[in-house]
Formats: structure tokens, sequence, C-alpha cells
């Protein structure tokens, strides 16, 4: 029986109160530590039920919905539908979709198109449209992005992108 001062030094030199098995600081540290793996637990299982981010929905035969099917496309590797989307410019230049996919750059991320606004003007449209690229190595996890402009021209009845997208 430990009499006189409740505290006694352990092995290490560390504080022990009379009557525990560990630090004083140990507690606190298993507690925060349970904290943190409950937030990851719950907040992963979040978006495994809830999905990640929706795509807008876009009216149909806009220009964002087209450059939106035409995305859709590209990485489904759907080329021909997504060069179905394609200006005759592009076309006439011999731009193709395979050709912007394959110029990657070797970026090989996880990369996203958000369109944040639109100007029309009459058979022409300029979207401006933010892209994220999320690079996972190991537990490090990055994001870069910028903002880019999409040039739309209404031809052949429907909206086609205008601007060559290398690295899509």
């Amino acid at each position: 029986m430990v009499e006189g001062n409740p505290q006694t030094a352990g092995a290490s030199g560390a504080s022990v109160a009379a009557g525990t098995s560990g630090p004083v600081w140990l507690r606190p540290l298993i507690a925060i530590s349970a904290v943190v793996v409950v937030l990851t637990v719950v907040s992963t299982a979040a978006v495994l039920v809830l999905g990640g981010p929706r795509q807008a929905s876009y009216a149909p035969g806009s220009p964002e919905d087209a450059f939106q099917r035409f995305v859709a496309a590209a990485y489904a590797g759907d080329y021909q539908t997504a060069d179905s989307y394609l200006s005759q410019r592009l076309i006439d230049q011999g731009t193709s979709t395979r050709l912007m996919v394959s110029h990657d750059y070797g970026v090989g991320g996880n990369r996203s198109w958000t369109i944040d606004s639109a100007q029309r003007r009459g058979d022409t449209a300029t979207l401006y449209v933010k892209v994220e690229t999320r690079y996972q190595s190991g537990l490090v996890s990055t994001t870069s992005s910028y903002t880019t402009d999409v040039q739309m021209a209404f031809e052949r009845g429907g909206w086609r992108v205008d601007s060559s997208l290398y690295g899509i």
C-alpha cells in the first residue's frame, strides 16, 4: 500500500496515479482516438450509402446538357457517342474524343467536371467549367483544380463541343 503522496513515479519517470496501471494522459488519448475512428466509419458509411456528389441536371437540348453527355460518353469509353457531340470545325481538324482522352499527360487522377456558369449568344455558348483532379497515393490524398471555358456551337440540330479538350 502506498501512503502519503498519491502520485508515484512509474518506470519511465511518468507520473502514475495511485491505483492505476498507466500514465494519466492515456485515457483521454484513447477517448480521442475512439472518436476519430467512429467519425471516420460514419462518414465512410454515409458516402457509400448516399453516394458521392450528384451531377447537376440540365434542360434537355441545352449546351450544359450536351457537354455533360459528351463528358459521360468520353469517360465511359463510348467514343462514337462522344464524337457525335463534337462541332464540325473540330471534326474537320481531325480532332476526336479518343485523341483528346489519349493526351492525359500522365495525370492519372480521378477527374470531375462541374459547370459553374454559362453564357449564350445566339448559336454559340461559353461554359465556365471547373475541372478537379483527385490524386490518391497510399494514405495521402491531394486535389488540384482549375477553371476553363468550353466553347459550344449550335449546329446539326443540337449543341456541340467546339473546344479541344486535350487531357479530358
